[in-house]
């Protein structure tokens, strides 16, 4: 495997090319591709068995394997015949042989006239350009003509013009006041090459005279005389002149102002240091998020912020037990319990600078620990039920009258 096939399938990932890109790739590279590589527009292309690339639409060519520069004269000499060609343009394949324009054609491997005809170059191509030249001069002698069967050709079109001319002054002679020519224009002898003294010249000259409805046709004009030594040179002018079809115009004549070279400007913009990697590998399908737990519904409704006071102290506490039971899938830890309860103590009171006090201790600890609600329960009570409410609490459950 060459290296450009090696280089083509570490690529997966092709951009879709556009007019710029197809401007400045050469015609010397038979397969080429656009891709991204690190935030970068890169081309590559096949030169030989080697890949190479170019990050700037105008900048140099550079070789992938080795990351110099292809020099502009190893681009040019890759075309056959280069030497023997001006105004050379790689990227158009558009070049000057003999003041002429031609092209390279790329299937075929061979330069082009504008008229679609094979250049002949001065020395013998190599041995890819020699076939496709040879079944191109193969084709076009296929296509060109025998000349005995142009003879041929010749000798019947002579035959109609007479037989046409010698009708038509018949016709013309038949009808009433036309008068009657005192020499035929024509000669009775055969008009076929070799045989007959009329040139082409005579043939010519004799026209058709023109048919008016209640005028006498004009005589037709006398034969002038030519001498048979003349015949020969004019007779091969118009057997050449049938056989052989005019050159085109050449679109750049000697002596014109050859095109002006169109090479594009050398880049200004600095090189990367190293050739370009890989695409990235394409990443893994995420796999589908499992949908979370909807959290558990809140119930009931939460006590209001303590302000600290002895004879509140009982009731905020026993709001606080049952708000945490009620919802006891949601405050399922000691933890959550101790630090969502110190929440609920009123600002701008010393009951919540009791609070921010218990939270810095919990917070300065390593690792942070809440403790059991157990002790929280009893640093409450210390702190803010006196004892004789708690005596008051427990002699008014002695005395409350029980039923049964």
């Amino acid at each position: 495997m060459s290296h450009w096939e090696i280089t083509y399938k570490q690529y997966p990932t092709k951009l879709a090319p556009t007019v710029e890109d197809s401007c400045n790739i050469p015609v010397i590279f038979p397969e080429w591709f656009v891709t991204h590589n690190k935030g970068d527009r890169v081309r590559f292309a096949q030169f030989g068995n080697e890949a190479v690339w170019n990050v700037n639409p105008n900048g140099p060519w550079i070789y992938l394997r080795t990351n110099l520069e292809v020099p502009q004269e190893t681009l040019e000499a890759a075309l056959p015949y280069s030497d023997q060609l001006t105004d050379l343009n790689i990227y158009t394949g558009v070049a000057l042989y003999n003041y002429k324009v031609v092209a390279w054609h790329h299937p075929s491997h061979t330069w082009k006239y504008c008229n679609h005809r094979t250049v002949h170059f001065n020395q013998t191509p190599t041995e890819g350009t020699n076939s496709a030249l040879n079944s191109e001069e193969e084709s076009e002698g296929s296509e060109k003509s025998d000349p005995d069967e142009d003879t041929a050709q010749v000798e019947d079109l002579l035959r109609r013009a007479e037989t046409t001319v010698t009708s038509a002054i018949q016709k013309l002679s038949s009808r009433a006041g036309t008068p009657e020519p005192t020499d035929s224009p024509l000669p009775k002898a055969s008009l076929f090459l070799g045989k007959s003294k009329l040139s082409t010249t005579e043939v010519s000259q004799t026209a058709t005279p023109p048919v008016s409805k209640g005028k006498a046709p004009a005589p037709p004009p006398t034969r002038t005389s030519t001498s048979s030594s003349s015949l020969r040179p004019m007779k091969t002018a118009a057997l050449s002149s049938t056989t052989k079809s005019p050159a085109p115009p050449s679109r750049n004549p000697k002596g014109a102002a050859p095109p002006v070279k169109h090479n594009p400007p050398a880049s200004t913009s600095k090189l990367p240091l190293q050739p370009p990697g890989r695409n990235p590998p394409a990443p893994p399908l995420a796999a589908p998020m499992a949908q979370p737990n909807p959290p558990p519904r809140i119930l009931g409704t939460a006590p209001k912020p303590y302000n600290g006071k002895g004879d509140m102290a009982i009731t905020f506490w026993n709001a606080l037990e049952n708000y945490f039971t009620v919802n006891a899938t949601t405050f399922d830890t000691d933890a959550k319990k101790v630090s969502s309860a110190l929440t609920y103590f009123k600002q701008g009171t010393q009951a919540r600078d009791w609070a921010s006090d218990h939270i810095a201790t919990i917070l300065a600890g390593n690792p942070v620990n809440y403790g059991t609600w157990d002790n929280f329960r009893d640093a409450f009570k210390a702190q803010f039920i006196p004892p004789e409410t708690q005596n008051e609490a427990i002699q008014n459950i002695h005395n409350t009258p029980q039923r049964n």
